[in-house]
């Protein structure tokens, strides 16, 4: 029966998709200078961390659980302005012409304009993404002529994370539809060792803690070192995506794309991490919502292979449970089931 079931649900899925396909927009077809639309991941620590040889060129499309995802688009100047990027796992959609998944709030415009960015709220983070630079390029490699494209870059953080491990992709897709006129390469959603963490993501914390015992010296480096690294996950559970129209658009002096666009709008990204201190509480006004009760306990899970319900979590922010407390919780989860796995073991 289940065999039955799984057979059904793959072709159902890949009948929506051939049927899709057929009643693609018909303004597909009047698209002018398709062949310039691309997508592209920018690498991040994993690369960084490889040290960007030659050996370790597959770091180049892997991140780590929580890690800020930048991707570099092209599209030609007169794009629709309602285009749109994606993230789905591999295996998620049938076509390559068009999505039939759903991307789960993970998605990012590409070059907003004034009526989408009237629509903007503080937090919000699909409007993560601008223009750098416009440039000429050859249309078709066998073409002489030269065709104007803008160049931008969109960043995926936080809420716009499918916060799971996995193989993923990317997919831009056209004028506030599922049409798909470029895809990114797989790239894979990874962890790395829980004590290469802070190292890893960059974090600038500290820990305040008073000098310690000499007997249990080993047992608070281990804590600290574990809180700091929860503190850099947790930061990037809760991280806001500040995105904000910069400067006169209409003004000549505007150092960005307004200036080189025609009077654009300059939209301006800045990803807020709003803990400083492991001794800050493990919430936001002491208010920790399910979505980020899941990803963290998902996350701790994977990082740090203890198993904390999403119940639990909410539970210790309500009452006021700092970073370094939930830090603590775990440090004793996972001694206590070393101890007990060690004792399971027969001579």
């Amino acid at each position: 029966m289940k065999d039955i079931f799984l057979e059904t649900k793959d072709l159902l899925s890949t009948t929506t998709a051939r049927l899709a396909e057929r009643t693609l927009p018909s303004e597909l077809t009047k698209l002018d200078h398709a062949g310039e639309y691309s997508i592209k991941l920018i690498s991040g620590a994993a690369w960084r961390a490889s040290g960007k040889g030659v050996a370790n060129k597959n770091a180049k499309n892997v991140y780590y659980l929580g890690e800020s995802i930048r991707v570099g688009w092209q599209t030609p100047a007169g794009h629709s302005r309602r285009d749109w990027i994606g993230m789905y796992p591999v295996t998620a959609n049938f076509s390559n012409q068009i999505t039939t998944a759903s991307s789960k709030g993970c998605f990012v415009y590409t070059h907003p304009d004034e009526n989408l960015l009237a629509e903007m709220v503080v937090g919000d983070s699909i409007f993560a993404s601008s223009v750098t630079g416009v440039v000429k390029a050859r249309e078709g490699k066998k073409s002489s002529s030269l065709v104007e494209v803008l160049q931008g870059e969109a960043l995926f953080s936080s809420s716009a994370l499918p916060f799971k491990v996995g193989t993923y992709e990317l997919r831009l897709h056209h004028g506030g539809t599922h049409a798909v006129l470029a895809q990114s390469k797989p790239f894979e959603i990874t962890t790395c060792d829980s004590a290469s963490i802070v190292r890893l993501f960059g974090a600038d914390t500290s820990v305040d803690s008073a000098a310690p015992d000499p007997s249990k010296e080993s047992e608070l480096d281990e804590l600290e070192q574990l809180s700091l690294a929860l503190l850099t996950i947790a930061n990037k559970a809760f991280a806001v995506t500040d995105s904000h129209t910069v400067g006169d658009p209409s003004s000549p002096s505007v150092d960005g794309p307004a200036s080189r666009t025609g009077g654009d709008v300059v939209v301006q990204t800045d990803v807020v991490e709003p803990l400083d201190s492991v001794h800050d509480p493990f919430s936001l006004s002491e208010v920790l919502e399910e979505k980020q009760a899941r990803r963290l306990g998902y996350a701790i899970k994977e990082y740090f292979g203890v198993e904390f319900a999403s119940d639990v979590l909410i539970h210790a922010a309500k009452h006021g449970a700092t970073v370094h407390d939930v830090a603590k919780r775990i440090l004793e989860a996972r001694q206590a089931l070393s101890a007990y796995s060690l004792s399971t073991i027969k001579p």
